[in-house]
């Protein structure tokens, strides 16, 4: 029975030409260090050789499946692609990396009336009414007459002009006694009256002009998450392998994601029109404090030829669709299953520790798998947002 060994210190050809081209790699610019923004790279090989399948005992009934929630990591520019393929149709991308493409709805016909059901005297009775409605017409308003005008009170010179419910309440005449005489007592006579006091006051301060300042803040352009990117620090090396291996390169990707960002399985899987691609599958990041764990969950689909003829096995599960083309009519019709053209599955399901700069080699017979990790600074995640916004 085969199982998938990590090895870290055994140095094969491929470790030995990533692991050159991982460590002399120039130290990150910039300072500004733990931004929260973390690039992953991931590369799937596969090497389904005869000589390889007949080498080892597999277990008979591997039970594979994918999760019920789970992504793709966009490409922007399949969505170009698909729009200036499909010009009468809108393409959008979905934040989970899948693709809808749904045609445009034809314009609705403008709507004319039939010259036998309206005569010319019920249109012009339309536009009058559309006039009235308007309140343009004024032509039909009644002339104000001398009992009309009679109803509106006359405007006071010293105030607003009053409603017809309003009422004029006089006023009271001013008393000519002051309140004391009222009272029968005399007046303080302002002979009597205490002397002002002066109070120095701090002489007046000239006007001064304040210019008010203006500042202006731009928030910090951020790269988009879960984004197709090429590899970056592997890519010398894998040139190299692929020069001297016959591996086949399942996947060879980057991606970015920022603080906060979910953890849901990512698919890698060949970019074929296949409900059956060569290799399925998906990896799951998940944080473990300081550092990351990569969940691996991959199979590969193969005649099975090196197992007894009367050997049979359910059908795995189809990948599924990237893209979703919608028809003119809402009526969706459900796909039929696709037939599956092999006979047995090889399987590996691990989970391994990432270490930060340190590559990562996930060794099977079949299927390999390496990755690495780093923490952007902030000097690069800015260069890397600006970049992507003027593209």
């Amino acid at each position: 029975m085969a199982v998938g060994r990590v090895k870290l210190l055994q140095l094969t050809p491929l470790i030995l030409l990533l692991i050159a081209a991982s460590t002399s790699a120039a130290p990150l610019p910039g300072g500004f260090k733990h931004s929260g923004w973390f690039q992953f790279e991931v590369i799937v090989l596969v090497d389904a050789r005869s000589e390889v399948l007949e080498s080892e005992t597999w277990p008979l009934l591997p039970k594979v499946g994918y999760p019920s929630r789970w992504r793709w990591l966009r490409d922007p520019n399949t969505a170009e692609t698909l729009s200036a393929q499909y010009p009468d149709a809108t393409v959008t991308q979905s934040a989970a990396g899948h693709t809808l493409i749904r045609p445009r709805p034809p314009a609705p016909p403008l709507w004319q009336a039939p010259p036998a059901v309206l005569t010319e005297g019920d249109l012009a009775l339309i536009d009058e009414l559309l006039e009235l409605g308007l309140g343009n017409d004024t032509q039909n308003l009644p002339e104000p007459t001398d009992e009309s005008a009679d109803l509106v009170p006359a405007a006071q010179p010293d105030s607003a002009p009053l409603l017809p419910f309003e009422e004029i309440i006089p006023e009271a005449p001013a008393s000519p006694l002051l309140a004391l005489e009222s009272l029968g007592m005399d007046p303080i006579s302002t002979e009597d009256q205490l002397p002002p006091v002066s109070v120095p006051f701090a002489p007046e301060a000239p006007n001064t002009d304040l210019e008010p300042i203006i500042a202006s803040a731009k928030p910090i352009p951020m790269p988009a998450s879960f984004e197709r990117l090429p590899l970056k620090q592997l890519a010398p090396g894998l040139a190299r392998y692929r020069r001297n291996n016959e591996d086949e390169v399942v996947e060879a990707v980057s991606w970015l994601q920022g603080p906060g960002s979910d953890v849901l399985p990512i698919l890698l899987e060949p970019a074929e029109d296949n409900a059956y691609p060569s290799v399925q599958g998906f990896v799951q990041l998940l944080p473990r404090g300081d550092t990351w764990r990569l969940g691996l969950n991959f199979w590969v689909s193969t005649s099975g030829y090196y197992l007894p003829d009367i050997f049979e096995m359910d059908a795995p599960p189809p990948s599924p669709a990237r893209t979703t083309i919608l028809p003119a009519s809402d009526a969706l019709e459900a796909p039929d299953r696709p037939q599956w053209p092999g006979r047995h599955l090889i399987h590996i399901a691990d989970t391994i520790p990432l270490a930060e700069n340190r590559l990562r080699y996930f060794d099977h017979p079949v299927i390999k798998v390496l990755a690495l990790w780093r923490e952007l600074s902030w000097y690069e995640l800015y260069a890397l947002g600006v970049s992507q916004r003027d593209a």
